[in-house]
Formats: structure tokens, sequence, C-alpha cells
């Protein structure tokens, strides 16, 4: 008869535990015993609550049905855990042995780490010269860390050196956190140790790591070493010196002390094994084993297991298929046969869960206590495998752990991890083990991504049931109730948005972005307000957030954006309480989930998102890249536009992110933003040393006026000390002076003005200079100045005010689809006090004296059927509306303007309806917008479309096509009517667009077809 030995051991310290099952398991013969291995993943920057989950599965057995507890001491970190089974192992009377912890009246095997890490240090003092160490411990709390830290005091003490206590790192086992305080210690010209002594080879490859990005050489400048002789450290570039524990061998003398105690429960066997110092190429010592062999034998390993990889990934997939495609869990189970017949591969797999957990959809789900400390008596059995047989059970009795074991037969080894849904215990799972599994961390990320599927499942039973109370309370909402609602609301999302300077005013965008998408999507007016509501309490959970970190200038550290994380999640529970707009909640939970799935905090995927959550998420980003924010300055409108093509399907939901996409592409003024950047978004101070050094943000020229006014102060003693204008374009509205910016950007300069009245022109045509008395009532003070911008068409004027002169620049530039802004700067100079006021009152046309004449790209072009184009914004001009009644061929040659940056600045075909025929008539109704890029897009209910889009040899890339579009080349479209519906084709520069519209209406009104496009001149138009 088999024995049964319990192995209790946490999985992180993967590799390691690998090795000493390996050693434990080379002492028995194949039938001699079966091994359970409970093992949970509790990390360090988890929740206690999550942490207390994970280390559940030590709950679980029932140690009298073992002959004997195996504990692997080095990955369990909670002394209370220790405990719990050491009494539970009396309590059954069986031998109890520890491996890394040595307790009294207990059999245990140990490492010597003083002895292992004293002779690495040893090592580096008298062969490579260290004197100068710092030492990068665990927790301050960790007796292995605290144990190697006083061998490398002691050796250094030995040879006259000293370890201070400044020279001490506690990185908490966390790399991250290490090269984080690395990074920020030495990121100046403090002077490095001579070595980095590190707790673990985990924490030493991220030094490694930074000290390439410091771009320090290891070891020529400074030396690392490691502790455990991990396969991935010795086969890193450097290899990592390092400490072997003998894992393999440790496995071995556990399972040489059980077969010594089985017969004798009462012995008690202590073994220390001595550790093994190993330089590597990280200290110096190159080649002195040979790493190179080792990473070929490496790469060829990991080739192999690559097949086992792939499987164990399909395995997941279908799994979490197989869960979420389930409406109710009494259908999980017969599902779960399925998935185990044809797709779990041929070892053993069970997975067994609480009854409780089953409740979820059953019950109030705010109200649902889920056992967070043990597991029921009775197992729910949703599937259950063994020996390539699939078991027919609904319930297991707890004690037996698994069906179908036997104590007979070949030795099994079986893998016991608990599963969650958040900290709450929801079953287990058992699952037959295999080599390498702890090394590569699979199990880990297996286990894991079963319990984000069943948090997602549980996800979507409450969307579910918060759907359901939706429709009911906003039936119930009435007049009175709203406005207050509103007024509660809004006063909320002031208090959010006043914890961060740069979030001012963001949730009242956001809401009102959100509303807009979902107007423009034919949502209810009842949706709408409900889309409106929750976005402007997306953010309420930043409540619970520190301010220290809502308010941080610069870029957060991990530990700080997991903190920001948890907004979701805590606004989920503040907002869950007001049970009668259960939609507000849904904002909060999951405004951060992306369509593709890797989002948070759910990782919830595609349309299992809540639409309204949806619609947020798309106005969220886009107010955040259209806003300041303390790491950067607003993106301008083209990279926001192309972050959103980018992201449709990945962050995004299509439908919003096209519809968001289409708003932002009729905001042709750029207004849809942080309003008050345009005129705030300035410094206290700019202190000026070389010309054009510093400058203030871009303010846009617009045809409204806009007066800009300063003070300023020159150097008294520097002749050449003067402030000045620079008018100029970019796509993000600054100055730029370095030709790579310069190139990134699309930066213009047009023309520098100095308030000396010096003028440097730049790429305009022309430019006229008049001067006149200020005899304004108001005067100015003598370090005072103002200057008045307006742009009409292709000219603009720059009016220079000064205390006793006004200076008047009329400028000309290329054409009229130019943008332009003016940025003040100078030379030894200081600007202070900007201050910006722009007038909505509409200036009359020609108020700007014409210095030039306009240039026109298709006045001398031949004429075709219709008149040419000119579109200098955004379908600013249509052509004449054609009536389509059957096929119709247009042919026609297109040049985008000089100024045109993007591949949407190009032709646009649009199919419409109104009553006299003309674009924007009477009855006017749009059923599809094709643009030549490959674009469509659609704001009438009744049409939907479907465009595809191919390439021919003669398309290059997208900077060959818009460089050919700038050039001109000639375009085709196809358009044929079949009833209600409409074909589309286009050919462009090798890109082919073949669209089909449909339309729902049975009485289809008179289609019309018509041109129009985006900074493009379209001539010759013929019609067959």
């Amino acid at each position: 008869m088999k024995k049964r030995i319990a192995l209790c051991a946490n999985g992180w310290n993967g590799e390691n535990l690998d090795r000493f099952i390996q050693g434990f398991i080379s002492r028995f013969e194949e039938n001699e015993i079966d091994l359970f291995i409970f093992t949970g993943h509790p990390l360090l920057n988890q929740s206690l609550m999550v942490r207390n989950a994970e280390n559940s599965i030590f709950t679980l057995p029932d140690y009298t049905m073992f002959d004997a507890v195996v504990v692997f001491g080095s990955a369990i970190d909670i002394d209370t855990v220790i405990d719990d089974i050491m009494a539970k192992c009396r309590q059954a009377d069986i031998p109890i042995i520890f491996q890394g912890y040595d307790t009294e009246g207990v059999s245990s095997v140990v490492v010597d780490n003083y002895s292992g890490m004293r002779s690495l240090c040893e090592h580096i003092i008298t062969e490579h010269g260290v004197k100068d160490v710092v030492y990068i411990a665990g927790t301050k709390e960790n007796d292995d860390s605290n144990i190697r830290l006083s061998a490398v005091r002691d050796a250094l003490e030995a040879h006259g050196y000293s370890l201070p206590e400044e020279n001490i790192i506690y990185g908490d086992w966390d790399g991250r956190l290490v090269n984080t305080i690395l990074l920020e210690e030495y990121k100046g010209d403090k002077k490095l140790p001579d070595a980095f002594m590190c707790a673990n080879d985990i924490t030493a490859m991220y030094t490694l790591l930074t000290m390439d990005m410091l771009k320090v050489k290891v070891p020529e400048e400074v030396i690392v070493t490691g502790f455990d002789n991990l396969g991935e450290a010795k086969v890193y570039n450097p290899s990592v010196a390092s400490v072997d524990q003998c894992y393999f061998e440790q496995g071995g003398r556990c399972a040489d002390i059980f077969r010594e105690t089985v017969n004798n429960k009462k012995l008690i066997r202590k073994e220390i094994i001595p550790c093994v110092a190993s330089p590597g190429e990280s200290c110096g010592c190159v080649n002195c084993k040979d790493e190179d062999n080792l990473r070929k034998m490496l790469g060829h390993d990991a080739w192999q297991q690559n097949f086992s990889v792939v499987a164990m990934y399909r395995i997941e997939d279908f799994l979490e298929d197989c869960i979420m495609a389930n409406e109710s869990f009494d259908t999980i189970p017969d599902n779960m046969k399925d998935f185990l017949l044809h797709n779990a591969g041929e070892d053993d797999f069970h997975i067994y869960m609480n009854p409780q957990y089953k409740n979820l959809d059953d019950i109030d789900i705010r109200t649902l206590v889920l056992p967070r400390d043990y597991y029921s008596p009775k197992m729910e059995v949703w599937g259950a495998k063994t020996d390539g047989a699939i078991i027919d059970a609904k319930t297991l009795d707890t004690k037996e752990l698994v069906l179908g074991c036997s104590r007979e037969g070949k030795g099994k080894v079986y893998v016991f991890t608990p599963l969650r849904t958040d900290e709450f215990i929801a079953g287990y799972l058992v699952k037959e083990y295999m080599d390498k599994t702890f090394a590569h961390q699979l199990y880990y990320e297996f286990s894991n991504r079963i319990n984000i599927t069943l948090t997602k499942y549980k996800s979507k039973i409450k969307i579910n049931q918060l759907h359901e109370r939706e429709i009911e309370s906003l039936k119930e909402l009435n007049t009175v109730a709203k406005n207050q609602f509103l007024q509660t609301v809004l006063a909320l999302a002031t208090a959010v948005d006043a914890k961060d300077k740069y979030t001012h005013g963001h949730s009242r965008r956001v809401a009102e972005y959100s509303r807009k998408i979902a107007e423009i999507t034919g949502k209810s007016a009842e949706t709408c307000e409900s889309v409106y509501f929750a976005a402007l309490l997306h953010d309420i959970g930043k409540i619970g957030v520190s301010d220290a970190i809502l308010t941080k200038e610069g870029r957060l550290t991990d530990a700080e954006f997991s903190a920001i994380k948890q907004h979701p999640v805590i606004g989920d529970n503040i907002l869950a309480e007001i049970s009668s707009t259960p939609y507000l909640s849904m904002g909060a939970h999951y405004h951060h989930e992306r369509y593709d799935g890797k989002g948070y905090p759910s990782g919830l995927k595609g349309t299992d998102i809540p639409e309204i959550a949806r619609i947020i998420a798309v106005a969220d980003a886009y107010d955040a890249m259209t806003s300041n924010r303390s790491y950067r300055t607003p993106l301008a409108q083209q990279k926001v536009r192309e972050e959103l093509v980018r992201n449709i399907g990945r962050q995004f939901d299509p439908e919003f992110a096209i519809t968001m996409i289409h708003i932002l592409d009729k905001d042709v003024e750029y207004r849809l933003t942080d309003n008050t950047l345009r005129f705030n978004g300035f410094e206290d101070k700019y202190i000026i040393d070389e010309y054009k050094s510093v400058c203030t943000n871009g303010i846009a020229v617009s045809e409204h006026i806009t007066r800009t006014a300063f003070d300023y102060e020159c150097a008294s003693d520097k002749e050449d000390s003067f402030p000045a204008i620079v008018l100029f374009d970019s796509l993000d509205e600054c100055v730029y002076t370095d030709e790579a910016n310069k190139n990134k950007m699309d930066y213009t300069d047009f023309c520098d003005i100095s308030l000396q009245g010096h003028v440097v022109p730049g790429e305009i045509r022309d430019y006229r200079v008049r001067e006149y008395v200020n005899d304004a009532p108001e005067k100015m003070s003598e370090n005072e100045a103002m200057v008045e911008t307006l742009k009409q068409r292709d000219h603009i004027l720059i009016r220079l005010f000064l205390p006793d002169v006004v200076r008047e620049y009329t400028i000309m530039l290329r054409d009229r689809s130019q943008w332009a802004y003016v940025a003040i700067t100078g030379q030894m100079c200081t600007i202070s006090n900007v201050r910006v006021h722009s007038f909505e009152e509409n200036v009359e046309p020609g108020y700007i004296k014409r210095i030039a004449e306009e240039i026109n790209y298709v006045k001398d072009k031949a004429e075709g059927d219709l008149k040419n184009l000119e579109i200098t914004g955004w379908r600013e001009v249509h052509s004449d509306g054609i009536l389509v009644e059957d096929k119709l061929d247009v042919s026609f040659h297109s040049m985008s303007l000089p100024a045109s940056r993007r591949p949407w600045h190009c032709p646009y075909v649009i199919i419409y309806t109104s009553e006299n025929g003309e674009v924007n008539g009477p009855g006017y109704r749009e059923f599809v917008q094709v643009r030549l890029d490959g674009e469509c897009w659609s704001e009438d209910p009744a049409s939907s479309n479907k465009m595809k889009t191919s390439y021919d040899d003669s398309f290059d890339n997208w900077d060959a096509w818009k460089k050919a579009n700038r050039e001109g080349l000639d375009c085709k479209v196809h358009i044929e009517k079949d009833g209600n519906r409409v074909r589309i084709e286009t050919e462009d520069g090798g890109i082919h667009i073949h669209n089909i519209t449909t339309i729902s209406e049975e009485i289809v009104p008179n289609l019309y077809f018509a041109l129009t496009g985006d900074q493009v001149a379209i001539t010759t138009i013929y019609i067959r």
C-alpha cells in the first residue's frame, strides 16, 4: 500500500521548490508514495485578504489521512501558517519534517546560509578586491535575509572594512522596487560601491538590469552577486555570481528522514547542508563554469518545453470559454465534462467548488459572504478526470481531497491550489504535477487565469443583475428627484476633481463627451442621461486614494500605480450602496476595462464590459490626452486621433471609438478640450537666456480676436536683451529649435518679431508692417506688452501694443489651410504674468486688408461635370449632389494641400438624402461617409455599413501614400444602388475600398452622392 505524504509550500519560490520536489521523489520507487503538494501563490504586493485566501489551501487537508507532512519552509514566510500546520500534525500524531525551518522537537533539513554567503563575500574581497559593499536585503523581519546580511557584515569586518546602515537597502524581495530605489539613488553623480550583494538572485538580476539602464558596466565598474543559484540567473548575461542551497539534496534528505521516521514517529533528525558559493561573470570570474554551454542547453530545453507552454495556454483558453459560455451555474458541470474529454490533455485534472459559490445568481451580490478561511465538508464537482477517465460525480467528501485516487498502483504527484474570486475562497484545483511546473511559473499563471475567469464570471452575473435593476430604476425617476440627484452628483464630481489640480473639470468634460457619444450612436434619452450621470462619478473612487499620489509631480512608481488602480473597486463599493441607480457603480467599476481584456480590475473583454463603461472609457481617455498632466502637456489633436484609431478594438469598443473620432473631426477649431489650458496653462515666470531657449505655450491664432498681455524685464547690462513673439505651427502647439523635434512635430516657423520691431521671416509669402502712436485711454506700464492676433483665410494680423506705440504686422501664409500659434519668448530677459483673453464676437470679412492675391489650387485647373473643390477644413465645401438611380462611375484628380499632415486629409464620398438634393438641405439625412484612406462613418441609425479595405502593390506605406496625395493622383469611385443597399468601391493610390451600406427602412428616399474632404483639392470631376 502506498504511503501518502503532504507537502506544504508556497509556489512563489518556484525553481527552488521544483528542485526540492525532484530530489524528494527521486528517493522512492514509482509505486511507493503518493505526494500531495498544497501550494498557493501569496505575493507581498497583494492585499492581506488575498494573501490569506491563497494560504487557505493549507486548511484544506485532513492531516489524519497522511503518513507524514513535509513543510517547505523556505517559501512560507508567515509564522501563523507554519504553527497551524504543526499543531494539526501533532493532533493527527504523524511526523512532520521541515525544510529550511528549524524548530524544537521537529525533524528538519536546513542549509547553512551563513557559510555560503560568507564564502561568497570572502571570494569577492580576496579575489576581486572589494571593500565597499551595498547589501540589498529582503524584508526586515525575514530570517534568511538577516542571516545573509550578518555573513556579509562579518566578512567585511574580518578584513577591516564595515557595512554601515546606509548601505543596507530593503527591497522586500521585489525586483521592481529594487530597480526603482537604485535608479533614484544613483541617477546623479553618486559614487557606486565596489559591489552590490543581493539576498536572492531575482533582486540580483533586477540590479543588473538597473546597471544597464544607468550605463554601468558589470563587473568592470561594479560587482553584483545573488543567492539561490537559479537557472535563469546562471544563463543571464552576465551570469550571476551566487550561492547554491542544494535544494535537490535537501529534498532527498527530507525523503531519507521520512523513511527513518515513518516506523518511529518519535525519532527526531536534524540535517544541516552546507551552501556552495558559485562565482560567475557578474563578479569577474569569466567562464569559471561553462555558462555558454549551459545557455545552449537551456535554449534546447526551452524549445522542447514550448510544447508544454502552448498546451497549457490552449487549455486556459478552452477552460475560460467553457465557464464564461454559461448563463447559469447549473450548466457548468456538463460543459466541463466536454472540456475534460476533448481539451484538458491526458493529465489528471479536477475542479471542486464550495456550494456557496453558486448562490451568486440567486441572491443579492452585495449581501453575499463567501467562506474566507475554510472549505465546505462537501464540495461540488465541476470536473474530475483521473488516468484519462472522467469521473461522474456531483459531490466530493472534502476529506478525500481528490476523486479516483487509490492506495494501489502507480504513485501520483498532485498539486492543490486555491480557487478564489477576489479574496473569497471559491474552491480548489487539482492537477497532476509536471516537471518544471514551478520553475517556469506555468502553474501559477494557470491557476491565476482560472481565478480571473471566476471573477469575470461573477462579474457577468452581477452585471446581469445590475442591468435588470437599472431598467427598473429608470422608470421610477421623476423630475424633482432628477434635479436633486444632478446637484448631488455634480457636487461629488467637483469634490473628486478638486483633489488633483490636473483633473480640474475632468469629470464634467468626460460626462459631456460620454453623453455626446451616446446621443450620436442612437441611445435613448434615458440612456444618455444615465451615461452622463455615471460619467460624472466615474472617478469617485479616487476619494479613497492618497492625495500624495494623486498630486505627485511626474510619473508614478509601480506601487503608486497599483494604489491608483484600486479606485474603480473603491468607487464600486461607494456607489453600489445607491441601489436605485446601479449604472453609477458600473461606470466607476469598469471604466478601466479594455476591449481586448487586458484592463482592470476584472479583466473583462469585449461586450462583457457594460456598455455604459465602454462609452466612458473612450471619453475618459480622450480627455486625459487633451488635458494637462504632471508628466506632460496635452497631446496635439492629430496625435489624439492617431491614438484613438490605433486602439480601436484593443483598448476601446470600435463603435464608440469611431464615434469619438467623428466628433473630433467635426471639432475644426479644437474646442472640445480643457479650455482652461488655452488661457491658464502658463508658468508664473519664464527666465530666458539664449534666444528661444524658453517659450510659453502656444496660443491659437483663430478667426476670433485673441489678446495676450505679459510683463517683461530686460537685463540692464545687456544690449541684446529683448522679448519676442514667435508665430509658428506644430502638432503639439510648442516651439522647437532642433531639427529632430521639428520633423517629428511637423514644425513650421512663420516669423519672429522682437519688441524692438525686428522681423525675421520664415515660411511665409509676404508681410507688411505699420506703426502708429498708442493713444489708448488706458496707458500700459513701462514693462508691459500686449499681443492681439486674428486669422482670416491665408492672412494673419498681429498687433503689438507697447506703452507709446502700436506695431501692426500683416502676414500672409502659404495658403488658408494652415494653422498658426503665437508664443512669447526672448533673449536674456524674464517674462511673467501672462494672461490671455479671447473674444467670441465674429469679425467681419475683409477686416484684414489683403497684401497679395490668395493662392487657389483649383482656379486654373480644368473642370469636368462638377465644379472643382478646394477644401481647407473638414467638409468645409461639398460638390453638388448627384442622384443615384442605378450605377455611377466617378473619376477625379485629388491633391492634398501643402499643410496636410495626416491620411484623413483626403477626399470623402457621402451618400445622403434631402428634399432638394443639396448637402445639408431640408430633411437632410446622411447614410454613409467613406474616406478614401479607408474609414467610414454614419450617424443615421437606419444605416449599417460593412467596409473592406485592401492594398495593391502600388501602396508602399502611409508616408509614401501621403506624399503621392500631396503631389496629386487620379481616383475612381463606383457606386451601385440595389433597393435598400448601396455598394461603393473606390481606388486611390493603391488603396481599394469596398463598402456596402444597408438602409433598414422599407421606403428609401432619393439617394444622392457628393464629394467632400479635408485639406484637399478635387478637380476634373467626371460622372458616367
